[in-house]
């Protein structure tokens, strides 16, 4: 049988609490309730791993035990890491109806502001809303990928076609953002609004991303992008015209079994000195991320 593969939408920033989504039967909520068991064990040794907590956040909101998620959220503030984006988090839903959400949000908005000075703040909101946005949906749909038996390919496909909508209508947001204020830049929008149009082009088609790869490689020259978002983007296009990808963050997953697999890559054996320059970890701890074991070339 031949087996189908198609390309992950891989940023590195999605943050997925295992079948996630509100109206859970009860099968999915026990592992909701055992992955938190899991994550607040790991919080306890480890205050400061934001992902985990965030991950926390989430699953007390699903299980509807907000004053649990609240004092999770409260150490994620502490740590001055709180991101923008978790103010739009669909899953945190049971949250926004409490007195204590109002407080949480104008400490996100106050840390984004004094860690930012002088940028403006509605045109930063704007993109770090079209981010969510983006990244939301791809963890929906890369999820039910990931689960096929938890999830239907109609449910499936139709989470691909809503992602393709969201990325069409970004493309055109960020087009008359450009068009009107300029590229991104920190200065103005902080360094979280330039990674939230990288975001947009990294998930455009290729003759739009062909368009600001210029844009991105002085975003990268000023400080105001890290190299790393480069060496996806870089990775991305060559992907999309078929050829071996340079610094292996491109990501594909068998449609049959949802197991991933690194897409090809050029000159192989220098692919850790290659990602190093770009800021990159090693492959081996990359794809561990993605249930992989690498082999590498001999």
């Amino acid at each position: 049988m031949k087996l189908g593969f198609i390309t992950i939408l891989v940023c590195g920033f999605s943050i997925i609490l295992p079948h996630c989504v509100q109206g859970q039967n009860e099968s999915q909520l026990s592992a909701v309730r055992s992955e938190l068991n899991k994550r607040v064990a790991i919080s306890n040794e480890h205050r400061l791993n934001y992902i985990n907590n965030y991950k926390i956040v989430r699953g007390f909101s699903i299980l509807n035990k907000p004053d649990s998620a609240f004092i999770f959220l409260n150490r994620i503030i502490s740590q001055n890491k709180a991101n923008g984006s978790l103010i739009y988090d669909p899953e945190l839903k049971n949250l926004r109806n409490n007195e204590n959400w109002p407080t949480i949000v104008d400490a996100i908005n106050l840390q984004f502001i004094q860690n930012n000075p002088g940028v403006d703040t509605a045109l930063a909101f704007q993109l770090r809303r079209w981010n969510f946005e983006d990244q939301y949906i791809r963890e929906l749909a890369s999820n039910s990928l990931d689960n096929p038996s938890e999830s239907s390919p109609h449910k499936t496909d139709s989470l691909f076609k809503k992602m393709i909508e969201i990325d069409s209508i970004n493309c055109i947001r960020l087009d008359q953002f450009v068009n009107t204020y300029g590229w991104p830049i920190a200065e103005k929008v902080g360094n979280e609004g330039v990674e939230s149009a990288f975001l947009i082009v990294q998930h455009g088609p290729y003759e739009y991303q062909q368009v600001y790869l210029n844009s991105i490689k002085e975003s990268v020259g000023k400080g105001d992008l890290s190299p790393q978002y480069l060496a996806m983007l870089i990775d991305r296009m060559l992907r999309k015209q078929n050829k071996k990808q340079r610094y292996g963050t491109q990501i594909q997953t068998n449609e049959l079994t949802g197991k991933h697999k690194m897409a090809p890559v050029e000159d192989e054996k220098n692919l850790n000195k290659r990602r190093e320059k770009m800021g990159l970890e090693p492959i081996e701890g990359y794809l561990k991320s993605f249930d992989i074991d690498y082999d590498p070339p001999k």
